[in-house]
């Protein structure tokens, strides 16, 4: 088959990505869910994108998962039959980096931080590059500073200004919050958005983070709103100092 250049845009985002489900594609790529299913169908059948049913990333860490399936379930969404889509055999061998996100241990986060991106690009300026976990961990290998610096989960570039952005979903500990942290404090990122799915996990990173003022806190819920100890409530504009007027 003819690859269009949609095509390749798409496989583009599931090697930065890892996976994502139909609607999320279908947001991304195509006007409606009929087109996406149009196309999929060939895209499928010649191996160059493959998918599989959620739950079967759940018998990895079930725990994980659970609070994704109760969230599809409150939207009356078919569980049992959702599917997500990740590169088929085709392009597996050409993106081997990209393969540990797709791993069934972090399904979840990776359709959360699809949301994440989303938000970010329609938010803010047009222009900029965005850069995923795979890609970067890339670019720091052959820079040779991987241990030097934290990976983040995606990055935004944009005139000559680097920021980072996390997707937190689990308590982690005090130890690894303070060097992390610290890590991201001493890096050349301008400032640091954590993106946290829960009241509890928000609150508590705040606390954690009193003492780092390049980083700062948001709800996937209320994303355009990051909180810091060192710069109180502001909008996602203000606290990554650029200029809402450009997007």
């Amino acid at each position: 088959m003819r690859l269009t250049v949609r095509d390749l845009r798409l496989m583009e985002y599931l090697s930065e990505q890892g996976l994502a489900t139909a609607d999320q594609l279908t947001e991304r790529f195509f006007p409606n869910k009929e087109c996406f299913w149009t196309r999929v169908r060939p895209l499928l059948k010649n191996g160059y994108v493959e998918s599989a049913l959620l739950l079967s990333f759940a018998s990895a860490v079930p725990s994980r998962m659970l609070p994704l399936v109760k969230k599809l379930r409150e939207e009356r969404r078919n569980v049992e039959r959702l599917k997500v889509y990740s590169l088929g055999s085709r392009f597996k061998a050409k993106a081997k980096h990209s393969l540990a996100i797709v791993a069934p241990m972090f399904a979840q986060h990776q359709l959360g931080l699809n949301e994440v991106r989303t938000f970010l690009e329609k938010t803010l300026p047009s222009g900029g590059v965005y850069l995923s976990d795979p890609e970067i961990r890339l670019e720091e290998l052959r820079l040779g500073s991987i241990e030097d610096i934290p990976i983040p989960d995606l990055v935004w570039r944009v005139k000559g200004r680097s920021f980072a952005f996390e997707l937190e979903r689990n308590q982690k500990s005090n130890l690894r919050y303070f060097e992390r942290f610290s890590r991201y404090e001493k890096s050349g990122y301008e400032r640091t958005v954590y993106f946290c799915e829960s009241e509890t996990l928000y609150e508590d990173l705040i606390e954690k983070a009193a003492r780092f003022p390049k980083v700062g806190f948001a709800l996937t819920n209320r994303p355009s709103k990051v909180f810091s100890r060192f710069r109180g409530s502001q909008s996602i504009f203000d606290f990554l100092g650029i200029s809402s007027e450009q997007s």
